[in-house]
């Protein structure tokens, strides 16, 4: 909101005029504005509410409160949908017997406030934002009696100056709704290939039956060439009322015209196309959705799984930040005794990893009290020198503040996978050790590690489950050693493996100092091998963190299970921990994943980045 926002009298909202000259292009005879809600609205989703607004004729004024509070009845159903006009007025609505179909293009904050509390259906209806711009181009010549460009009412369409815009916000506020049982998202675009599935999944989503000859009747009515000439949809009378009222010449128009989907690549310049593919990219990037994602979706399919995907709330930006975040479902998290939050991050931005492809849809797990610190780790001042070991098992010891203060050269630790690491990483090229271990250990590691520090008292079977399912701390496994696997060769990537480190230590020692640019004699080497065994490590108070523990058992408030952060160390030892049935999933898991990459477990055990 601005200088330029008015509050409206006795009213829910206020409005902020439009320039004059977005106006004057879309010829409107009298105002228009931006609209704001003035108190919190009660859809469950709007985050950052008060910067949020409708563009609207200022002849709405009057309606816009009548709307907010009209009173909605729990059997009504709402067909929502931000392309054409309404056609049902508050009045009409209020005499109609129930159950009620209304019809309305506002966005999920102006509508009626009880929808949100008396749960009515609402079926909303999204359109490619091309083809829908080149219909409320033909609408707003044939309805307002526009007499601009194309070009100019495109550009009017992206900046949200039309009718019910901006665009994005409306749709993504249903579409983050779109797994709750009230909201029944669907696209044009489906519809016109295959109208029989949508209107099966209206009549499942409304609990209606419908046999197969009910719905072939459905299916020619619901046809557009029927509903093209449908008095009750084609509104041929309403416009011939409103082409004698209007006192001007307007264009010859039909309000059902083409219906053809993909119609603006015949009507729109290649760069209007590029325009709007910008545009559209710009928009969905930090959600890593795509058009084809809105088009595409079917509650059914989203049925298959509905009791994980209601429980899932989709990704939420968070500000000022280069992530955002989508929270992991309640069950999982009751399951790994996590008592906050839990989500999948995403990054917002492409990160500067050489070879991370697909960056939109790659996540990581975390717990939500990473939230504060990703940002801070994510733009760490990072050094030349530094040297960063990098691994997915355990837990992360430095904190950034103590890093800041280490004098360089620095050896730093971290279990992020690599799109998440200080992006100055990718630039500054400092040296990276990356450790893998075999995941079926791993897991049986990370399931005490789980039971011991944050309190676990679930089943093996779950944590496993979970683990797999990428459901823990720093996974999914796969993507983050495949990362790393991929930079194995360059110059500034270690890739060795704990189980080559168990069976020749010294091999790897000397390795990592050819790698480092280090030279070491056979005196010293004797002694790091003695150094750095398991056994001298256990009892090492810098490597066991008994002292962290036992402080972390003191304030945890509860029995933690007795536990050593250096445990066995023992290579192969999930074969006494796991049952039959838990290996064989997890060497079907295995196998799924490394199967396009004709790898096996042996080829990331046995790497040596020296061997001839």
């Amino acid at each position: 909101m601005s200088a330029n926002t008015a509050m409206m009298p006795n009213s829910c909202f206020c409005a902020e005029r439009i320039p004059f000259d977005q106006i004057e292009k879309l010829s409107i005879t009298g105002g228009y504005s931006r609209f704001y809600c003035t108190e919190k609205p009660l859809v469950p989703i709007t985050d950052n509410w008060r910067k949020r607004f409708c563009s609207l004729a200022d002849t709405f004024k009057p309606v816009l409160d009548r709307v907010y509070n009209f009173a909605v009845r729990p059997d009504d159903v709402y067909i929502v949908t931000i392309t054409s006009l309404p056609n049902d007025t508050i009045n009409e609505a209020n005499r109609l017997q129930s159950p009620r179909l209304l019809k309305s293009h506002l966005p999920a904050m102006f509508l009626p406030r009880e929808i949100w509390t008396k749960k009515p259906k609402i079926i909303y209806v999204f359109r490619n934002p091309k083809d829908a711009a080149v219909s409320y181009f033909h609408h707003w010549c044939g309805m307002v009696g526009y007499k601009g460009t194309k070009e100019d009412f495109v550009q009017s369409y992206i900046n949200g100056h039309v009718n019910f815009n901006p665009f994005w916000p409306h749709i993504l506020d249903f579409w983050q709704m779109r797994h709750d049982s009230q909201v029944f998202f669907t696209s044009y675009e489906r519809m016109k290939n295959d109208l029989a599935s949508v209107i099966k999944d209206v009549c499942h989503f409304l609990d209606v039956r419908i046999n197969d000859a009910q719905l072939g009747r459905l299916v020619n009515h619901l046809s557009f060439e029927k509903m093209q000439n449908n008095p009750s949809c084609n509104h041929a009378k309403e416009f011939e009322s409103l082409r004698n009222a209007a006192g001007r010449e307007l264009e010859q128009f039909c309000f059902l015209r083409r219906g053809i989907v993909g119609s603006h690549r015949d009507e729109l310049s290649s760069n209007l196309i590029c325009e709007f593919d910008e545009w559209i990219d710009s928009n969905l990037r930090e959600y890593n959705l795509s058009i084809e994602d809105f088009i595409n979706y079917s509650n059914s399919a989203a049925t298959l799984n509905s009791k994980l995907l209601r429980d899932m709330h989709s990704r939420l930006k968070m500000p000022n930040s280069c992530f955002c975040a989508e929270r992991i479902p309640f069950d999982q998290i009751e399951k790994l005794s996590i008592t906050g939050g839990y989500s999948r991050f995403y990054c917002t931005e492409k990160p500067l990893v050489p070879i991370t492809d697909n960056w939109r849809k790659r996540f990581c797990s975390l717990a939500d009290t990473f939230k504060p610190v990703l940002d801070r780790v994510y733009n760490f001042a990072v050094r030349p020198d530094d040297v960063y070991i990098v691994t997915i098992t355990s837990l992360p010891n430095d904190t950034i503040n103590e890093a800041n203060r280490l004098q360089s050269p620095r050896l730093l630790k971290s279990h992020l996978p690599a799109m998440f690491l200080p992006r100055e990483i990718w630039t500054k090229k400092p040296k990276i050790i990356y450790v893998f271990r075999n995941p079926k250990d791993a897991a049986v590691s990370y399931f005490h590690h789980w039971c011991g520090m944050v309190g676990y008292k679930g089943t093996k079977e779950d944590f496993v489950q979970s683990y797999i399912n990428g459901h823990v701390n720093f996974n999914p496994f796969w993507p983050h050693i495949l990362d790393f696997w991929q930079m194995r060769h360059d110059s500034q990537v270690f890739f060795t493996s704990y189980e080559r480190m168990k069976n020749d230590l010294a091999s790897v020692i000397k390795d990592v100092c050819h790698f480092l640019d280090v030279r070491i004699n056979e005196a010293q080497l004797g002694r790091l091998v003695n150094h750095l065994s398991f056994e001298k490590m256990q009892n090492n108070p810098s490597c066991n963190h008994a002292k962290e523990f036992e402080s972390l058992r003191n304030a945890a408030g509860r029995e933690l299970e007795q536990f050593c952060f250096l445990r066995r160390g023992i290579v192969g030892s999930h074969r006494d921990e796991l049952s039959s049935n838990l290996i064989c999933e997890f060497d079907e898991w295995i196998d799924s994943n490394l199967r396009e990459y004709n790898l096996s477990i042996e080829d990331f055990i046995n790497y040596s980045k020296y061997s001839s």
